[in-house]
């Protein structure tokens, strides 16, 4: 008999057939028997669900992001993009949303060091995307299970504000690096005032 997971970063399956939950997400177990084969489905749940992420359509337009991501907070418009201020779990959040060309090019979220929020970061990102670089001594490069969206961690230059934010990924490298760079320019011209 043998075991093969569809996608081993969301659950993967050992040779006697134990399963073992990566990262959120819903993939199939194929399980072979001599000529016959068996699918199970498996889902990958989160612990820590309170949080929202941003709004991840990639590609759409300023209005299109705007009407989907403002509930439920104002609205402060930037020079390429918007924010939105929301109150989490006695935490200040603020959801930003960066264009290229009117379309959304990335998305992100920012809170202070000292929130409560700031003590299950690490977990939340875990439990959803693929750690893939050290990119500074306070920040990483993270994947979703999928391939399509790259997510920095990060934090502010005096280490008051935490940064994730969210990109599209094609799987082109130095489209990645180029993107990264951009979201850690556009970060720091924004005045979070914590």
């Amino acid at each position: 008999m043998t075991f093969q997971s569809k996608n081993s970063l969301i659950a993967s399956v050992s040779d006697e057939g134990v399963v073992e939950g990566g990262v959120r997400g819903v993939t199939t177990i194929l399980v072979t028997s001599m000529d016959e084969t068996t699918i199970a489905t498996v889902e990958v749940k989160t612990l820590i669900n309170y949080l929202p992420e941003p709004y991840l359509g990639f590609g759409e337009t300023y209005e299109t992001v705007k009407s989907n991501a403002a509930s439920g907070g104002e609205i402060v418009e930037l020079d390429d993009g918007f924010a939105i201020q929301r109150r989490i779990d006695k935490s200040d959040v603020i959801y930003l949303y960066m264009f290229e060309n009117n379309k959304l090019k990335m998305s992100a979220f920012a809170f202070g060091t000292l929130s409560n929020i700031a003590s299950v970061i690490v977990d939340f990102l875990l439990e959803r995307y693929i750690p893939v670089a050290q990119t500074g001594a306070y920040s990483a490069g993270l994947i979703s299970p999928e391939m399509d969206k790259l997510i920095l961690f990060s934090t502010s230059d005096d280490k008051s504000t935490i940064y994730v934010g969210y990109t599209k990924y094609d799987g082109d490298k130095e489209s990645a690096v180029r993107s990264t760079k951009l979201f850690d320019e556009q970060i720091r011209k924004i005045d979070l005032n914590y």
